[in-house]
């Protein structure tokens, strides 16, 4: 992520198919654990040549079909758990969560217009040496 955010400049590519296969590529270091998808995807646009901006919808889009088969795969053993009774909490949490997300991409996307990843980069750096010191200590 640290190299790729020094990358960022000049090129502010369009998106081609060739470049967000190239992106999409990037998403399958996530099945490492402790690799953050949304990290590795930005930071594959980032090396494509895309804008902070760029990179990180086109992370949030190529999250879509993760999360689509994600749900999909759960969908039997919820509707199996699911009575119906609570119809009224599972659409305020459908609905709350939806808004949360938006919110919460709009001001990564603004943030991210006029900052670096420096500090996602320094977050993960302490997180990852606190969670190591802890599993040793």
């Amino acid at each position: 992520m640290y190299f790729a955010d020094r990358k960022v400049g000049g090129k502010n590519l369009r998106p081609s198919l060739k470049n967000i296969f190239t992106v999409g590529l990037f998403q399958c270091l996530a099945l490492f654990p402790g690799v953050s998808r949304s990290g590795a995807t930005i930071s594959g646009g980032l090396f494509v040549g895309f804008d902070r901006e760029l990179a990180a919808r086109i992370s949030f889009l190529l999250s879509i079909p993760v999360i689509a088969v994600a749900g999909l795969f759960q969908l039997p053993v919820a509707l199996l758990q699911f009575s119906g009774e609570d119809l009224g909490v599972l659409a305020a949490g459908f609905f709350s969560s939806a808004a949360a997300g938006y919110f919460s991409v709009y001001v990564l996307l603004k943030f991210l217009k006029k900052n670096s990843l420096r500090s996602f980069i320094i977050y993960r750096v302490v997180l990852g040496v606190f969670l190591i010191l802890l599993h040793y200590s």
